[in-house]
């Protein structure tokens, strides 16, 4: 595959190719049962592998397979990095530099080493023949992206040029993987692994962005390694606050979460170079929606430093970039209420107040698994994700957890940070909790204040402030936890 793969992308382009290894690395990895690979799309393709293979699930590629997960915890992205680094007789490349380091020389030889009697054993040049009408769909669709977007000219112009390769993963799903391998000359060929799942077609630039996201991998992760130490420790900082919702994510590391910044910072580039600067804070935000705060800062750091040329060595200000980020604003509003509809709800359960929680409660909280509680110390919750009805008296706690937020409710006036000092009667906040997940409170200084609220519009938001009229609600004054940006 390999040497073939890079003569093909150094005249070509990018060539679109679903892969042997790839997808008897892929079958290989389910067999073995190795997330998440044991759980494939559902797919006649799929439906198909698992009736011809089903019954090859003890063979010794397998049980290497999944020894190697229980000692070495290789899954998601390091199985296809080790399946890039295959050659056509399944032994590795001689370069494994860019191999994943969940993976050691010697593991992934030994791994390799029964790869080819399993191709031989379970018969897989007879399901890849029958298939090859599914695999040339896959391949198509994509080409349609790869043919539109021109990726490798533009990849040319922010790094040095690098030769590219894509690959539909008939069984990758729902992840996709932005691995890569040293070529014949030592460096790095971008050979991402994509699930076909999602149908591009000549309209879809989400598939486009996508693309961009997983041969940006192949580019930043080496940047970024080359100068750890310049932005690591503000990394950390930066990763602490949006733990759990990274955890989500499945990004456990500040590591991981520095590349993935990056990741995405190129992405906002791309919007930026193809669409303007309204494409690009429309990325910007997106992500920074999703826990990664530091995305503009680092964005404006690498679109400096590419005035000077293709992206390569130390890139200046980068650590300076994850700090001004530190202190990351709140969560939008929503984020927090995905999370608690199987977390807490806290009201008093008594009165108007109680009478109208409760029927949120049965309506929205209660079958999500949700528990509903009486108020007690806000410190004495379970830890997890929860939404508060009350005043800052009637809960213990909740009024040092606002003013820890930058807010204050008093019985006419929200004062809260940024200078915001209005009249009204309640307020709708996302508060972070230190080492806890967040709340989101509805909180104002008379309970009756609150029967009603949740008919203001606050979801996009990270905080509401809101006065009730005659006429009904108003809204006062809200903020989206977006950054500035261009």
């Amino acid at each position: 595959m390999w040497s073939v793969l890079l003569a093909f992308a150094s005249a070509q382009g990018i060539e679109v190719r679903v892969d042997e290894q790839v997808e008897v690395v892929s079958i290989v990895s389910y067999l073995a049962m190795i997330p998440p690979y044991d759980t494939v799309p559902g797919s006649s393709y799929a439906q198909d592998m698992q009736a011809h293979f089903d019954k090859h699930s003890d063979h010794e590629a397998v049980r290497q397979m999944r020894r190697a997960f229980r000692r070495s915890g290789v899954s998601y992205d390091a199985n296809m990095s080790f399946a890039v680094h295959l050659t056509p007789q399944f032994t590795m490349v001689d370069d494994l530099s860019l191999l994943e380091t969940r993976w050691d020389d010697r593991l992934a030889r030994r791994v390799a080493e029964p790869l080819k009697a399993f191709v031989e054993d379970a018969n897989f040049d007879e399901f890849w023949q029958d298939h090859e009408d599914d695999r040339r769909a896959a391949q198509d669709q994509y080409q349609v992206v790869v043919r539109r977007a021109d990726l490798q000219t533009w990849f040319a112009g922010q790094f040095p040029a690098r030769k590219m390769a894509l690959h539909p993963g008939m069984l990758v799903w729902p992840n996709n993987y932005g691995v890569s391998l040293a070529g014949e000359d030592g460096s790095p060929v971008m050979s991402p692994v994509v699930q076909v799942s999602l149908t591009p077609d000549d309209a879809d630039t989400s598939v486009e962005m996508l693309l961009v996201h997983e041969f940006a991998h192949g580019y930043i992760n080496p940047l970024f390694d080359a100068q750890e130490d310049a932005w690591l420790p503000q990394a950390r900082r930066q990763f602490r606050p949006v733990k759990s919702q990274m955890r989500g994510q499945a990004y456990t590391s500040a590591n991981t979460y520095a590349h993935e910044t990056g990741v995405r910072a190129m992405e906002v580039l791309y919007a930026l170079d193809q669409r303007g600067p309204t494409a690009a804070c429309d990325t910007a935000r997106r992500h920074a929606d999703l826990g990664f705060h530091a995305v503009v800062p680092v964005s404006v750091a690498l679109d400096t430093a590419r005035q000077n040329g293709p992206l390569a060595g130390m890139v200046s200000e980068l650590g300076l970039a994850f700090d001004l980020a530190s202190a990351p604003p709140a969560r939008p509003i929503n984020d927090v209420l995905r999370e608690a509809l199987s977390g807490t709800l806290v009201a008093r359960q008594d009165g108007p107040l109680g009478r109208y929680v409760g029927s949120i409660a049965e309506q929205f909280f209660i079958p999500s698994g949700a528990s509903l509680v009486e108020p007690s110390r806000l410190d004495a919750l379970p830890e997890t994700a929860a939404v508060v009805y009350g005043t800052p008296e009637s809960i213990p706690g909740l009024s040092d957890l606002l003013i820890a937020n930058g807010w204050a409710v008093g019985t006419d006036r929200i004062v809260g940070a940024g200078g915001i000092d209005v009249q009204a009667s309640a307020l709708i906040v996302a508060l972070e909790r230190e080492g806890l997940p967040p709340i989101v409170a509805y909180v104002a200084a008379d309970e009756l204040d609150l029967i009603g609220i949740n008919s203001v519009f606050h979801g996009p938001t990270s905080y509401v402030v809101a006065d009730r009229t005659d006429d009904g609600w108003v809204p006062v004054e809200a903020a989206a936890s977006w950054p500035e940006c261009w």
